[in-house]
């Protein structure tokens, strides 16, 4: 059951590759740890370690150890990990550099195998710059899988391909650009910092979309943003093919986006096998990968679009001076959402209801315009640290994302009122109060004291052996392992309708009597919501001042209090789901004890009236009704293929007479096939006539045997000529036919 700490869980806790992890000094954003499947990098000081949590499971008696990544290049303190989607590079990031390490295989790690560092662009991010990084993103759409996007406090955004270069950005941008100094006296303008960053999702223009959120609040985006060599799903180009055809804008930049996709198109169709071509994978939907360069051309820079316009307003909770800390794009089907983050826990959910486009054109823009659904208040306020939240997004479970604090990790749940939003309108969800789930992973300040120790690292783990959960780890170097439930992924359920009244008083056809209504009720029986992670599972640290020996003060007391009332809280929800539980294992008793009963009926039926003329006649009433349902499935099975298999259109019928009529010319009776065989014919004929001509000359001029024949006349010896003459213009012809023949049939 989730919550329980078993021991391979506590043993991971004591992993000694935690042993060291704390807080640098002055950095407000940390993420220390990063996952590569169960294998787990961390950082610590100036160095990166490595291990593979598979034995922590497999032998619970074996020792555990890890490796530290050979990386003498790295002299400065580590403040965030993050690796590619292929897992082959590991970007290290510091408070003014940035390394990207190239990532063996786990094999060649445990025999502490070399691996390849590389620092990022040395001339731009360094001490003497004047700007941190804030945030570093592999970019989705690299083919080589090593574009790595470095985002300063500058607001200047650069794009590093480091398969090419690791020095010089592939591209910059700046989101906010110095004002120009103006003479006379002026107010001295608040200089903008960037806070973070994130990419859109695979809708639209989605992956191609960067997200750019300032400390002060506002949130800016630029679009297209790919690397000069790109690859993508040929789903998603097709998706976005289509999506730029039913805009219908004629706007400069409605024009420049169709010439955009129609080259890119254009370069997948010369390198692949077209867009939209059948295909077996993945229930008929070809997934293939298809390659493009990046257009050049008249395409100008990609252009800054906002600040985003927030309708309505966000809540304000605190009257401090607070800061936007992050940023992430979560997307749940059809609907997209922008969650921000603020230093003083306050979490802003906004609909994205006006997707970024691309754009390069700067004249007139327009504001994009973000609905804001919801302020949530995690109540951090009055915690003194300067530690800043950090959203993280659960990859397998669409809708939830987690928030990393000073006090702990909370887990948010959108998915729920997204999926009413879908099937009802906007305005009855918000009357209806439809708002996220929150639920507390593990609380740091159980005691309530408002010393609270913050997280700096957190990932989740999935994997078939070791499970779904989260990995966080705390600036003193303990470590919370969360359990999660597959079952909270957010795939749909095919629960069935429930039965209607008019249903449970319809006859059957067969038995001549009503139908059997059970007393189960559907969709079918799930667990209690009590009993499900992660409310059952939400932890309490131990304060680092209680370890050891307990001594009675008014913080273990506290702590003490804070445990049982959780306890208390956990035994009334466990107890309350126990009580449900037994009253649905009673109506299964009753329900099993009736369907006993009627099938005792029924076998008693059936012996009564084994062989009458009744039995026959109800059996051949289900036949026709089957018949008849035969006939009703292929009527609708007809409808369904002439639905998605429509009739040829004009212009595909033109094309197939057209293939038709240069086939029957190719290869017709009169076409060029034929004409050839019979120009082949008539060549071997025109042979065989003229060696037989030559030979009745050789037999004139001289006799068989050698000698000398009987001399020719000069009349017939220029008649002779003529006919030889003949029979080479017309050899001379029919190769002229045949040598045209074959270089049409080779064009065809």
């Amino acid at each position: 059951m989730p919550g329980a700490v078993t021991s391979w869980l506590r043993r991971l806790q004591d992993h000694p590759v935690f042993a060291g992890v704390q807080g640098l000094a002055g950095s407000e954003k940390t993420e220390v740890i990063a996952l590569r499947g169960t294998e787990v990098f961390v950082a610590v000081g100036h160095n990166v370690r490595w291990a593979d949590l598979r034995p922590v499971k497999q032998n619970e008696n074996s020792a555990l150890d890890y490796k530290t990544l050979d990386t003498p290049e790295i002299q400065f303190g580590i403040r965030q990990l993050s690796i590619s989607a292929n897992g082959r590079q590991l970007a290290v990031i510091g408070e003014e550099q940035v390394a990207a390490i190239t990532v063996l295989p786990a094999e060649y790690l445990k025999q502490g195998a070399a691996c390849k560092t590389r620092i990022v662009g040395r001339m731009h991010h360094n001490s003497s710059s004047g700007a941190t990084v804030v945030k570093t993103l592999w970019h989705p759409l690299s083919r080589s899988g090593q574009t790595l996007l470095v985002l300063g406090s500058d607001t200047f955004l650069r794009m590093y391909d480091l398969s090419l270069s690791c020095e010089e950005p592939e591209q910059t941008l700046r989101f906010i650009a110095p004002q120009p100094k103006r003479r006379g006296f002026v107010l001295e303008e608040e200089e903008v910092e960037a806070a973070s960053m994130c990419f859109g999702d695979a809708n639209g223009w989605g992956l191609t979309n960067v997200y750019a959120l300032m400390r002060n609040g506002d949130v800016y985006a630029a679009s297209p943003v790919v690397p000069k060599h790109s690859v993508c799903e040929r789903k998603w180009l097709d998706q976005l093919v289509v999506s730029v055809q039913a805009s219908h804008d004629d706007s400069e930049d409605g024009k420049l986006r169709t010439r955009w996709v129609n080259d890119v198109v254009g370069q997948a169709k010369a390198d692949d096998m077209g867009l939209g071509s059948p295909s077996l994978v993945n229930g008929g939907l070809d997934t293939t990968l298809v390659g493009f360069r990046k257009p050049n051309g008249t395409y100008k820079v990609p252009a800054i679009q906002g600040p985003f316009l927030f309708q309505p307003a966000p809540l304000y909770f605190s009257d401090d001076e607070i800061y936007a800390t992050d940023i992430n794009y979560i997307s749940s089907g059809l609907i997209q959402v922008l969650a921000i983050a603020s230093s003083d826990g306050k979490l802003d959910v906004c609909l994205d209801v006006e997707p970024v486009e691309a754009k390069w054109a700067t004249a007139g823009q327009s504001c994009p315009v973000v609905s804001v659904y919801e302020s949530i208040n995690l109540g951090l306020e009055k915690y003194p640290n300067k530690f800043a939240p950090v959203l993280l997004k659960d990859e397998h479970a669409p809708g939830i994302f987690y928030i990393k604090h000073c006090a702990g990790v909370h887990q948010i749940n959108v998915s729920t009122w997204l999926a009413a939003l879908q099937q009802e309108d906007v305005e009855d969800v918000v009357k209806e109060g439809e708002s996220s789930e929150v639920s507390i992973l593990f609380n740091t300040d159980a005691a309530k004291t408002g010393e609270a120790t913050p997280s700096v690292g957190l990932a989740v783990l999935f994997d078939s052996y070791l499970g779904y959960g989260t990995i966080a780890v705390l600036s003193t170097g303990q470590v919370v392992v969360n359990e999660l439930e597959f079952t909270n992924l957010g795939h749909e359920s095919d629960d069935e309708e429930p039965m209607t009244p008019e249903a449970v008083h319809m006859e059957d056809p067969i038995m001549n009597g009503p139908r059997y209504m059970s007393l189960l009720s559907r969709p079918a029986y799930t667990a209690p919501a009590a009993l499900s992670a992660p409310k059952a599972v939400s932890q309490l640290v131990v304060p680092v001042s209680m370890k050891g020996p307990l001594v009675p003060n008014e913080t273990s007391l506290r702590f003490l209090a804070a445990v049982i009332q959780k306890m208390r809280e956990d035994i009334r929800r466990v107890f309350d789901a126990g009580r449900l539980m037994q009253s649905r294992l009673e109506s299964q008793q009753k329900e099993y004890s009736r369907q006993l009963a009627k099938l005792n009926d029924l076998a008693r039926r059936l012996k009564e009236g084994g062989g009458s003329e009744v039995i026959s006649e109800r059996l051949q009433g289900a036949l026709d009704r089957q018949k008849d349902l035969e006939k009703r499935a292929d009527a609708l099975l007809q409808n369904l293929i002439a639905t998605h298999s429509p009739a040829l259109s004009d212009v595909e019928k033109k094309w197939f007479v057209e293939l038709k009529r240069m086939n029957n010319k190719v290869e017709g009776m009169k076409g060029y096939t034929g004409r050839l065989e019979a120009a082949k014919e008539r060549w071997n004929e025109v042979q065989e006539s003229l060696r037989l001509k030559k030979e009745q000359v050789r037999i004139i001029g001289g006799s068989e045997d050698g000698g000398v024949g009987t001399p020719i006349k000069q009349g017939e010896a220029r008649e002779l000529k003529a006919m030889l003459e003949e029979e080479e213009e017309m050899v001379a012809k029919t190769k002229s036919k045949l040598e045209r023949l074959l270089e049409k049939t080779s064009k065809a």
